[in-house]
């Protein structure tokens, strides 16, 4: 899939809940990686965003786009601060 959307001339972004994730991801020549499935893939959900995860994989060189629980002009914030390029908000709109 990746290939085709490449050989389209478009850039992926996949949605990602864990470093390893992300990661492999990237490692495949994703340009960007967004936090969005961290916390809804097991368990309780978290009330806050992962903001280590935005830390840890841009430190790797990802452009993250962070989202998931990002639903507060602090909190969005805070992601960029995280260094993530870009932050979805939904619950913040909805």
């Amino acid at each position: 899939l990746l290939e085709h959307v490449h050989r389209l001339g478009k850039l992926a972004m996949a949605d990602c809940a864990t470093f390893n994730e992300g990661m492999y991801c990237h490692q495949l020549g994703t340009e960007f990686i967004g936090s969005t499935m961290s916390g809804y893939t097991g368990g309780e959900i978290p009330k806050l965003p992962y903001l280590q995860l935005v830390t840890a994989l841009a430190e790797q060189g990802c452009r993250v786009i962070a989202e998931g629980r990002y639903n507060t002009p602090m909190m969005a914030a805070r992601g960029m601060q995280a260094g993530a390029w870009a932050v979805t908000v939904g619950s913040a709109l909805t």
